[in-house]
Formats: C-alpha cells, sequence, structure tokens
C-alpha cells in the first residue's frame, strides 16, 4: 500500500536553512504537536512580511523546514497534501507588507527540494511531491482578487530541466519535473527561462521513440505534457514558432498508432503555431490537412462496436477511448464532453477557433479544405453533442452516418490515408408496447 511503502522512506531529521545552518527537525517529529505553537507565530509573521529579530527568523526557518523534511515522515496524511500546505503557506506570506519571508521561504525551498527528490533513500511519493512543488514556486504569488497572475520563480526552471534529463531518476519523477515545465510555460515565463523549456518541448514532441529510461507509457504522458509545453510558449513568444516543431507536430497526428489523445494535443498545439510557420518546412499545409481529416474520422469512430478482429482494447481507437454510452447522466455528460473537446482541438488546428490555424492561411487552397471540414463536419457534431435533449443511444448512430459521409468526403478530396468506413449502426429496436 502507499502507506507501508511510505514508511518505508528514510525520515529526513536535519535540513539547512538558507544561511547554511542546519536546524535539527527530530524534536518536531518526535511530538508533531510543536508544530502549533510555531504555527501560531508565522501568523503573525506573514502579516509583516519580515522576522524583527533573530528569534523571528529561527522560528520561521525551523518551521518552514520542519515543513519540508514532513514530506518524508509516515504521519497519516499524503505527501500531496503536505505539499499543498506548503504552497498555502507561500500564498499566505505573499500578503504581508513586504515580501521578505515569502523570498527566503521560495529560496529554503529552492535549496532543500532537489536535494530531497534526488535522494533514493527517501519514498517516491515525497520526491515526486518535492518535484511538483518545484514547479509551483513562483515569484510573484497569484492573486485572482487583486488581478495579479503568477511569475513562476524563474531559478526552479533549470532545476527540474536538469531533473527531466537525468536517466537515472524514476520514470514518475522526470514526469513529475515535466509537469512542473509545463506550468511554467503557460504563465508570464522570464525570458532567460524559455529557451530551456522549449528546447525540452521539442525534444519530447519530436522523438518518437520512448527517451532512454521511458517506458512507452511514460513516452505518451511525456508528449502530452510537451504539447502543453508548446501551447503555453506559442502564446506568449516565437521560441517554437519553427517548421521542425510543424513537422514533429504533424508526424504525431498522422500516426494511426499514437494513442488518440497525443494526436489530440498535438492537433491543439499545432493550432497555436505562427500561421506563417505553418506555409513553411517539410510539412505543407496539403499534408497538414489529410491528417487532421485522418485524425478527425477516426475520432467519429467513437461509440462504434468494437470489431470481431480488434483484439485487445487500445489508446489508438476511437471506440476505445470512447466506448458505447448510456443514458446514466455522469456517462454521457463524459461522453459528450470529452468527443467535444477531442473535435474542439482539430478545429483549433483548422483555424476554427481562433485567427490562427489552417484557415487563416487565406492564399493557400487548403485552406478552403480547412474551413470544409469544420463548417460540414465537425462544427455540427459539436453542436449536437451539446444538445440537453440528446438521446445515448442515437450518439453512435448519428456518429456513424457522420463518418461514411466524411470518409466520402475524404475520398473525394483525395485525401489519402483515411481508414475504410465502419459497418453501419443499427437502429435501436422499438419499445415493446
Amino acid at each position: 500500500s502507499a502507506s507501508s511503502a511510505h514508511a518505508q522512506g528514510k525520515a529526513i531529521l536535519q535540513l539547512p536553512n538558507v544561511a547554511n545552518k542546519m536546524i535539527n527537525l527530530q524534536p518536531l517529529q518526535a511530538n508533531p504537536k510543536l508544530f502549533q505553537p510555531l504555527r501560531g507565530k508565522m501568523l503573525a509573521l506573514s502579516q509583516a512580511g519580515r522576522a524583527e529579530n533573530a528569534q523571528a527568523l529561527d522560528d520561521f526557518d525551523t518551521y518552514v523546514l520542519g515543513r519540508i523534511a514532513e514530506l518524508t515522515w509516515m504521519t497519516g496524511v499524503n505527501p500531496e497534501v503536505k505539499r499543498m500546505n506548503i504552497k498555502r503557506e507561500l500564498r499566505q506570506f505573499s500578503l504581508g507588507a513586504v515580501q521578505d519571508l515569502h523570498d527566503r521561504l521560495n529560496q529554503t525551498l529552492l535549496l532543500n527540494l532537489p536535494a530531497l527528490a534526488a535522494d533514493s533513500a527517501v519514498n517516491l511519493d515525497a520526491r515526486y511531491n518535492a518535484l511538483l512543488l518545484l514547479g509551483q514556486l513562483d515569484r510573484v504569488e497569484p492573486n485572482a482578487a487583486g488581478g495579479v497572475a503568477a511569475v513562476p520563480l524563474a531559478e526552479a526552471t533549470n532545476v527540474l530541466v536538469k531533473a527531466f534529463d537525468t536517466e537515472s531518476l524514476a520514470e514518475s519523477l522526470r514526469i513529475g519535473a515535466l509537469v512542473g515545465l509545463a506550468r511554467q510555460s503557460e504563465l508570464q515565463v522570464v525570458a532567460g527561462v524559455r529557451p530551456p523549456l522549449a528546447a525540452v518541448a521539442i525534444r519530447v514532441i519530436a522523438s518518437k521513440s520512448p527517451l532512454p529510461g521511458f517506458t512507452p507509457n511514460g513516452h505518451h504522458w511525456a508528449r502530452h505534457l510537451a504539447s502543453q509545453l508548446i501551447v503555453g510558449l506559442s502564446k506568449t513568444g516565437s521560441e517554437v514558432n519553427r517548421p521542425e516543431v510543424v513537422k514533429a507536430l504533424h508526424d504525431v497526428i498522422a500516426d494511426p498508432n499514437e494513442p488518440l489523445f497525443v494526436r489530440r494535443d498535438a492537433a491543439l498545439a499545432l493550432g497555436h503555431i505562427d500561421p506563417n510557420v505553418l506555409a513553411t518546412g517539410q510539412a505543407k499545409p496539403a499534408d497538414l490537412v489529410k491528417a487532421l481529416s485522418s485524425l478527425t474520422l477516426e475520432i467519429t469512430r467513437a461509440g462504434a462496436a468494437r470489431p470481431a478482429d480488434a483484439g485487445e482494447p487500445t489508446l489508438t481507437k476511437a471506440y476505445d477511448v470512447f466506448p458505447t454510452p448510456s443514458e446514466d447522466k455522469d456517462i454521457k455528460r463524459n461522453f459528450t464532453d470529452g468527443l467535444s473537446y477531442y473535435l474542439n482541438c482539430v478545429a483549433t488546428a483548422l483555424g476554427g477557433r481562433s485567427n490562427r490555424g489552417l484557415r487563416s492561411l487565406s492564399s493557400d487552397p487548403n485552406a478552403a479544405l480547412a474551413n470544409e471540414l469544420v463548417v460540414t463536419f465537425i462544427d455540427p457534431i459539436v453542436t449536437s453533442l451539446g444538445r440537453s435533449n440528446i438521446v445515448a443511444t442515437q450518439i453512435p448512430i448519428d456518429l456513424a452516418d457522420r463518418h461514411t459521409k466524411l470518409s466520402a468526403w475524404i475520398a473525394d478530396k483525395k485525401l489519402v490515408g483515411a481508414p475504410p468506413a465502419p459497418a453501419p449502426v443499427a437502429a435501436p429496436a422499438p419499445a415493446a408496447k
């Protein structure tokens, strides 16, 4: 069990503060109730934002380091909860009159979390949450009420990149580092750390085979996060607006052996690339339209019956990803919302959701094909799925009909690479009277 595995890890009992003074945390581990008076002092310190004397600073360091070490202690509280509590402390200290203690807390975490994550004697859950917390560190904490967006702590970026590149680290830890990098990419990343973020994203998305140390499933998840990195970076800069990125995304979208969610994510990322870049490089607009048509055709197999010779279920087929829905409210909602999201990602690549995408290439004849695919096929399905009175048994029938028509359109437009249309779905038998 997770708790027994957690018990087997090393309990950290001392850590250095930012002045490199080792703080003994064993009393807190032996008697967790000692956190309570320290927590009371933290509330006062967070309002001031600074420590007025040496004793207050010692209390601060002891409390903060105790919370970090607590990630490795068996307390009956999940390390994820402990991690979120530390993030809550960061936000609390950001509300002070000055940011001295908030910044000291950041630096304390930056000093200790990488070593904790790298320590193979520490429980894997604790190490994973240490890396996730590194990715959550912000120089400026978010404040929705005040209209303040988060600004990631730039010093954490290279630490996360190094962790992701460390082949000796467990795959889950490297994924944890990539989760943090993906989060950073979606925020106000400072200019100096953008190139390393882009380099990681491009390397992962362009790698057809798992990177050293990764399993196939881990590689799929890494590519999901790499697509997220590309989306985030493309919104605020030009680092990923490169022909080789378009080619790599095309190769994912066009490959029917890739998991459907990885192809979906690549389509979403493609829709955020500068349209001028879509017209250059090895993957031409005609190639992109063909790949996106093929992906749309596969998605419209959602809810269909599995062919008798389909073999084991996989993540590559829509009928496995989206099995036949039922009238159960939650099951039907999950089907319609999920399928709509897939189709909207494809529509984004085609240019049907913004001023980017293939439809924006007005001088290219493939723009008209992209527009037709969105308007004639994708948008009507999304509209239908959004109706409150949609009947679950009718969904696969409608999708099969649209699939047949789309298959004929693809053949007519000579958009090669489409799989054959499935057998028609029989209409439901009339209810007994």
